[in-house]
């Protein structure tokens, strides 16, 4: 395992802080992907050795958002996994603090986030 990670900042980081960030992260495309209408069994997540993809399909149509970090080691992939998954819980229970929320938006560029969705969804012109 290594040693160290890096920061979406290229930070050398501790594995249980780069299990932080990257929860935040996807946490983050999460709650964009939900502000944007979709519902929570509209929305799956993918971890692979690349990051994870989280993918919404619903009525409204598909959109993808990837959050990138080489995850290539199977013990930290069930970490990242149990966190991400831990973290939807307690939102959908309403049961998430509101600055862990609060957080994962504003130092994730949900906005940003939230843009690029709705370009995805926007009908194409032909």
């Amino acid at each position: 395992m290594h040693d160290y990670f890096l920061s979406q900042y290229e930070e050398k980081i501790s594995l249980d802080e780069f299990i932080r960030q990257f929860t935040l992260t996807v946490f983050c495309n999460y709650l964009a992907l939900r502000s944007e209408g979709f519902g929570e069994n509209e929305i799956s997540l993918n971890i692979t050795n690349d990051g994870v993809v989280s993918i919404a399909k619903g009525r409204k149509g598909s959109a993808i958002l990837l959050s990138s970090a080489p995850i290539k080691e199977p013990e930290v992939k069930k970490i990242v996994s149990k966190s991400i998954n831990a973290i939807i819980k307690s939102f959908v229970k309403a049961k998430l603090q509101k600055d862990i929320v609060d957080g994962a938006i504003y130092l994730n560029k949900f906005y940003c986030k939230k843009s690029f969705i709705k370009a995805q969804l926007k009908p194409s012109r032909n």
